[in-house]
Formats: structure tokens, C-alpha cells, sequence
């Protein structure tokens, strides 16, 4: 598990730039709903490198942000 500092925005305010901690998981957890160790400072969990890559790339958008830079 992989702690980053991420800049993002929300997708329905996109001059607004805030950064949040998210992890960046090496696949082998599923941070899907039934994961119980949930930590509230964290702003997301990225199951692996490959969908946190696709985030930053543009190509996936996850939920309603997009991540615009590791700080």
C-alpha cells in the first residue's frame, strides 16, 4: 500500500484544485465495500497502480474527480 499526496478537482468545478492523501493499493486487497479497514483521512483507495495511472491519464474518471498531479 502506497500513501500519495494528490492535486484534483472536482469534475463539476474544475478551477477549483484541492489535494487529499490517497493510497495506491498493489492489487492484491479489494478496496471494494466490504473493506473493513477504511482510514478517514484518506480521500480514496486505488486498487493498484494500473487504475491510479488511468486516473491520471484521463482515461477513467472515478466517481466524480479527477486527479491532476501527485504533489
Amino acid at each position: 500500500m502506497d500513501i500519495r499526496e494528490i492535486e484534483y478537482f472536482w469534475n463539476d468545478a474544475p478551477e477549483q484544485l484541492e489535494t487529499a492523501d490517497v493510497v495506491v493499493g498493489d492489487g492484491t486487497v479489494d478496496y471494494g465495500d466490504a473493506f473493513d479497514a477504511f482510514d478517514p483521512r484518506i480521500f480514496f483507495y486505488f486498487q493498484d497502480e494500473a487504475e491510479f495511472q488511468r486516473v491520471m491519464s484521463g482515461e477513467q474518471y472515478v466517481a466524480d474527480f479527477t486527479v491532476t498531479k501527485v504533489v
